[in-house]
């Protein structure tokens, strides 16, 4: 498989995922809101550069379903009115198309065949059906083998059964997905 990078302007994060959301396919944005930003910042620890990361959150694409809409899976926090969901959840697209609180996205597509794509969605539905719970234990966790290099080839100290961030969640549904949580 060749990379490719295509670089695009100009386009409303509606256009943009319109046209690059696919069945398989990893999804990245960096967004503005408190806890984006201390994601962001906290990465800088992984970067020779020491720059902020540009992303903050991934998920996986589960396509196009008879609704017309395109779905992801993803491991999040989301709170509105009275109803907080923490964990394993299914949503639209349409969550991330305001530019505002999401500037920066990007589709990542590892030419996956049909069957790794299937496999993968169904692991993604899998969590979501058990209900697994998002894991801010875990993101502590992340945050101190961030700042203690000698930590980062072990398993998370702070690690619970049935809980998931969202990086553990793309990973979970698929060993390619795995690797692209790091660096830039």
């Amino acid at each position: 498989m060749q990379n490719q990078t295509v670089i695009v302007d100009r386009m409303s994060n509606r256009e943009f995922l319109e046209r690059y959301a696919q069945a398989g396919r990893v999804g990245l944005y960096g967004g503005i809101t408190p806890v984006d930003t201390a994601i962001r910042s906290a990465q800088q620890l992984l970067r020779a550069d020491g720059q902020w990361s540009d992303w903050s959150h991934v998920f996986l694409f589960e396509g196009q379903r008879v609704d017309g809409h395109h779905w992801i899976l993803e491991s999040d926090v989301q709170i509105q009115q009275k109803n907080i969901q923490l964990g394993a959840q299914e949503n639209r697209i349409s969550k991330y198309f305001d530019e505002t609180l999401f500037p920066t996205l990007a589709v990542l597509d590892f030419g996956l065949n049909e069957t790794q794509v299937a496999t993968m969605v169904r692991e993604g539905l899998e969590l979501v059906a058990r209900h697994e719970r998002y894991s801010i234990r875990e993101l502590f966790g992340t945050l101190v083998a961030l700042k203690k290099p000698e930590l980062r080839a072990r398993e998370n100290l702070f690690t619970r059964e049935r809980s998931i961030i969202a990086p553990r969640l793309c990973s979970s549904c698929s060993p390619t997905c795995g690797s692209i949580w790091s660096p830039e």
